[in-house]
């Protein structure tokens, strides 16, 4: 840091004298490229008299409140704090060029806290994650039913492609797969690797809907398959026409 004070006596009358003045620059030390946002600070036996901000141009204009020995101060996050103290007589005006070095600024450490979560073993034995990592078909895993907090099953699928909602009144609502021949078909449904419906050529209006099969609070992650070809060799069958849906739950025992 270094301070260049330059005295000017003004010839004022003491009436017009309004009191003692610091004005300036802030400059970046080896550039003299002006700092703006630089605070500024003039204080005298622990009384702060002034506090300024720089301008774009790193002027600043100080006010003081009689003569005496002040000392200014900077703060700036990118530069070094500057101190100097500054000898104001009855009718001065101190003019200063306060050049600043820049300086690593020390901040208080960021502490990230992230939750990871395990594989879940029963989903692992029944070979959940395998077949979500070979691409085919829509997985909802424990973290993004938590995530996401349907209020119905059926809130599970309203943006999946392939799938539309049809709406059963008091029973609650239903999924058909869009794809293939017929665009209404109900798929199989599986829980627990139990088939609790049958689907495709087997459907009838009888038949219970998602939302009556399973209620989301039981959960623990979904598998939407929405054509033979999507459908995984295990669970694929002559009648297995538009697809199927796996739901496993916490409470199930893999099968």
């Amino acid at each position: 840091m270094r301070i260049l004070p330059t005295l000017l006596v003004l010839a004022l009358l003491p009436a017009a004298v309004s009191g003692q003045r610091v004005i300036g620059r802030v400059l970046e030390a080896g550039t003299n490229k002006p700092i703006q946002n630089v605070g500024l600070r003039l204080e005298k036996d622990g009384r702060i008299f002034s506090e300024v901000i720089s301008d774009s141009l790193g002027r600043f204009v100080l006010r003081a409140n009689g003569s005496g020995v002040y000392e200014l101060s900077t703060n700036h996050i990118g530069y070094a704090t500057a101190r100097a103290n500054v000898d104001l007589g009855v009718t001065d005006q101190i003019e200063l060029a306060i050049h600043l070095n820049v300086t690593a600024t020390e901040v208080a450490p960021i502490v990230v806290v992230a939750r990871s979560r395990a594989p879940d073993p029963a989903l692992e034995r029944v070979g959940f994650y395998d077949r979500k990592a070979e691409g085919f078909g829509v997985f909802r895993t424990p973290e993004e039913i938590e995530k996401r907090k349907p209020y119905a099953t059926t809130d599970l699928f309203q943006d999946v492609n392939g799938i539309r909602l049809i709406y059963g009144g008091l029973r609650g609502k239903d999924v058909i797969v869009t794809r293939g021949e017929d665009p209404n078909c109900a798929p199989r449904v599986l829980i627990d690797g139990v088939m609790v419906r049958h689907g495709g050529r087997y459907s009838n209006a009888d038949d219970p809907v998602i939302d009556q099969l399973v209620q989301p609070g039981d959960l623990n992650a979904v598998e939407i398959y929405r054509s033979t070809s999507e459908t995984p060799k295990q669970y694929q069958a002559l009648d297995v026409v538009c697809g199927v849906i796996l739901f496993w739950t916490k409470r199930g025992s893999p099968r």
